[in-house]
């Protein structure tokens, strides 16, 4: 396995971020997650934690565009969605509270973990939308 986590950052085309809300900290972040012994890759452990978080699958409602970049380390793809389809946490959940999409005007008003905050700047940098 090349990494312990990762992740997908899913776009929409309004330029909103899906964001989950973790349980133990209240803050919000990206789908990710750690490697399984049966993951392939770290894309495999990225597409398969967005699934597990979100009800989305890669090709179905979303499609790899770009990545990884990597954030403190992590490698995180970057997906933009195709489908109208919202986002269903997975009533298993031990780790998330909330899910949802957010524009970047409103995660300034939410409690981010560190993943976030360091993709925001590297966002606006290139210009993305608030």
């Amino acid at each position: 396995m090349e990494s312990e986590r990762a992740g997908i950052i899913l776009l929409d085309s309004q330029s909103r971020i899906l964001l989950v809300q973790s349980k133990r900290t209240g803050k919000w972040g990206f789908t990710k997650g750690h490697a399984e012994t049966f993951d392939i890759n770290s894309l495999e452990t990225a597409t398969r934690e967005v699934k597990e978080e979100s009800g989305y699958l890669e090709w179905i409602h979303y499609k790899i565009t770009s990545g990884p970049i990597y954030l403190r380390c992590r490698p995180y793809w970057i997906g933009v969605i195709h489908t109208d389809e919202p986002p269903q946490l997975n009533r298993g959940e031990k780790d998330h509270s909330g899910i949802g999409w957010f524009t970047i005007n409103q995660t300034k008003h939410l409690k981010l973990n560190e993943d976030v905050k360091l993709w925001l700047i590297q966002a606006a940098s290139l210009g993305l939308p608030a």
